[in-house]
Order: C-alpha cells, then sequence, then structure tokens
C-alpha cells in the first residue's frame, strides 16, 4: 500500500467504537508489581480505577524460535488504568503501552489528533517514571494504531446477502451466494510503503445486545526505518493515513452518506 486519497472523512455517525494507539518495545525486566503502584500515582488524577488482565504476548521480544518459553520471573499482569466515564484505558505491561478510546453511552470520538495527543501525553509521563525509578529505557519493537467499527442492521442491510450495499468488495461476489450464510470472515493483510509494517484488514460477524453486527477491524503494525521514537509522529500520521483511506475505499459511497452521514 502506499497510494493515498487526499480526501477527508468526516462521518457525522461513525460506527467506530475503539482506537487503540501503542507501543511494543522491549522487555523491562525490572519493572515489577510495586512499580505498578507507585506508577499509578502519576495517573490517578485522571484515571479512578484500574483492573488486571494477562499479559498480551508480544512476538517479537521472544529471543528463540522454541515457543516454550522458560523463566524464573512470573509474568507481570496487563494492568489497565481506566478513566471515569470508561472511554479512555491505559494498558501497561513489560513490553507495552497502549491507550485505548472507547464509545460508551452516547460519547462522541475525539478525533485522531487527541487519542494521539494523549497517548503521547501518558507515554512521556511513563517513559519519565522509568527513568526516575532507573528500570530502564524503552526500546520500541513495534507501533500499532487500530480501529474498531461496529456497523449495525440498517435500512441498506439486514442480511449477509446485503454486504453489497456496504463493502465495495462484494459488489464482486454473487449475493445469492449469502443467502444461507450465518456468520462471515473475511481478511487481508497489506505491506506498507517503505516496509514500515503490515494493514491488517479483518470483517466479522458479531452479537452486539444480541442483535448481529458486523465488526470491521483495520489496524496497522510495524516501525519507522530509524527504529526510535524521533519519527513516531510521521509513523502514526501515515498509519492513520493508511486506514482512513482502505476504510473509505472499501465502504460504499450509499452507507457513508445514508447512515453515517458523510459531510462533503
Amino acid at each position: 500500500m502506499g497510494t493515498k486519497s487526499t480526501t477527508v472523512l468526516t462521518l457525522n455517525n461513525p460506527p467506530l467504537v475503539e482506537v487503540a494507539c501503542g507501543v511494543y518495545f522491549k522487555n523491562l525486566d525490572k519493572l515489577l508489581i510495586p512499580h505498578i503502584g507507585l506508577l499509578w500515582e502519576d495517573f490517578c488524577g485522571e484515571f479512578h480505577r484500574f483492573e488486571e488482565y494477562l499479559p498480551i504476548q508480544n512476538l517479537n521480544n521472544s529471543q528463540s524460535t522454541n515457543p516454550f518459553i522458560i523463566s524464573s520471573k512470573p509474568a507481570l499482569p496487563r494492568i489497565w488504568f481506566i478513566n471515569e466515564n470508561e472511554t479512555s484505558v491505559l494498558q501497561i505491561q513489560r513490553d507495552l503501552f497502549m491507550l485505548n478510546w472507547r464509545k460508551t453511552g452516547n460519547s462522541d470520538y475525539p478525533r485522531f489528533g487527541k487519542v494521539y495527543s494523549d497517548f503521547k501525553k501518558y507515554l512521556e509521563t511513563f517513559k519519565q517514571f522509568l527513568v526516575k525509578n532507573k528500570l530502564g529505557s524503552l526500546e520500541p519493537v513495534r507501533f500499532e494504531l487500530g480501529y474498531i467499527n461496529h456497523i449495525a442492521q440498517n435500512q441498506l442491510w439486514s442480511k449477509l446477502n446485503d454486504l453489497s450495499q456496504i463493502f465495495t468488495v462484494f459488489n464482486l461476489i454473487n449475493s445469492t451466494k449469502l443467502d444461507e450464510s450465518e456468520a462471515i470472515g473475511f481478511d487481508c493483510l497489506f505491506p506498507l510503503a517503505r516496509k514500515e509494517g503490515k494493514l491488517a484488514y479483518q470483517l466479522r460477524t458479531a452479537k452486539k445486545d444480541d442483535k448481529l453486527v458486523l465488526q470491521l477491524s483495520i489496524t496497522v503494525s510495524g516501525l519507522n526505518a530509524d527504529k526510535s521514537f524521533d519519527t513516531m509522529d510521521k509513523w502514526f500520521e501515515n498509519a492513520h493515513d493508511e486506514i482512513v483511506d482502505i476504510f473509505t475505499k472499501t465502504t460504499t459511497n450509499e452507507i457513508q452518506h445514508k447512515v453515517w452521514s458523510k459531510q462533503t
């Protein structure tokens, strides 16, 4: 990929439900559970509660092709710091720092610029915490930007054989082949220009409030050429452009205007 549209997409009623900005880095072996408590003090003014989950495995940090990794040190949980209205979640583990914006209730998407600005601010706080406590410095191995959309049933689609009303790619498929379908899975993986990563495009059927929805996930992951934070802004800007471009090109003008109220 690499040839992008210059069109700016603005939807008054977007299907977007989640955005994730993150960085995976080399393992911080010195980061322990007590440090998370200290880190909480730096974030508790904006994030009012926390939860813990199993860590996400970062395959980039595997030092061997052996899938069985033996360590005497227990895995640090993945910690969530959650803000009051639950629209922002910070995820932290020994090799990951990520900010997720989530749609809750009637909350509006604050736009990419705001989400990314907040991510950079919180990341800087985390980096300063590591220096202050002599826990090491961050060496990025992968940046990641992901968008999740939930497309609820609407006037353009009620069954899977209506998908050509939503996605341009399904114009190539005889809709009668989808008449009896109960679920769908559609995956594409594209390389980015300048070998700075890949874009994953995934379409799935899902249930939300016991109703059928189409879940469209678009994720760009990779690393800039200099493998540093110095040009991180440009990497995320390009990743955002790629996501907007493929979303625009693979969804129909009809749904963009009639359902998502595209501004022209």
